[in-house]
């Protein structure tokens, strides 16, 4: 090979490589983990928008290209001490910087929500469990403030209310907002424990890295057929 057209090949090579690594899911956010021994929270609604409160809670991107969310962990417990939460499902929103906005939100059911490791002791015989469930893929959110509720969670199997358990504080900051039944907003005092994971959006540099390494694709193929 003509050592004039090596080392731009090989420049463009390592483009192409470099803008075709995939990204690795990562923790994009966590707030530390629940608060014990005591059982403090708030309820999970089981009913239907506008039958029962919902919970906001915020957190950050901080991804100038955005944040691709695929799942999220929460700590929650029930109001009865002697029994252990198990939900089925749950709806969730994730509504971009706007809490509570369920006409532009992004909304979905998640089903198989599995336990994370053992439930800890809390006060009173009761016990806090760490669950994980995903979105059913990657939902793109906005670099910054952001925010995600959930609600209408199905807790047949179990008697009693779910509760989101406050975080330990040894995470992130999140703030977390109540939206009563006469649509009035409250602050809560706490933040709840729970981690949202998934990628960061490719940057606009990742994708100019990417067009550079095609230019010189096409640019060094061209260059050859000449010859």
């Amino acid at each position: 090979m003509n050592r004039a057209f090596r080392t731009p090949l090989l420049l463009t090579l390592m483009c192409l490589a470099l803008a075709g690594v995939p990204a690795l899911a990562q923790t994009l956010y966590d707030t530390g983990g629940p608060e014990l021994p005591s059982l403090v929270g708030t309820k999970i609604g089981s009913g239907q928008v506008g039958e029962t409160p919902i919970v906001d809670v915020s957190w950050f991107c901080g991804n100038p290209g955005g944040c691709n969310v695929e799942d999220m962990t929460f700590w929650a417990f029930v109001d009865n001490p002697n029994v252990a939460p198990a939900p089925v499902s749950v709806r969730w929103l994730l509504s971009g910087g706007v809490p509570f906005d369920f006409k532009a939100g992004i909304s979905g059911q998640a089903t198989n929500i599995n336990q994370v490791g053992d439930c800890l002791p809390a006060e009173n015989q009761g016990m806090v469990c760490e669950f994980h469930f995903d979105f059913g893929g990657s939902v793109v959110q906005p670099f910054g403030l952001d925010w995600l509720n959930l609600y209408q969670l199905d807790d047949g199997r179990i008697p009693g209310d779910v509760f989101w358990s406050n975080s330990d504080g040894t995470g992130q900051d999140s703030q977390t907002l109540i939206l009563d039944l006469n649509g009035n907003i409250t602050q809560y005092p706490s933040p709840l424990a729970f981690s949202i994971s998934g990628v960061a959006a490719p940057e606009p540099g990742s994708m100019l890295l990417l067009g550079s390494g095609l230019v010189g694709a096409v640019a060094y193929a061209r260059r050859r057929f000449l010859l």
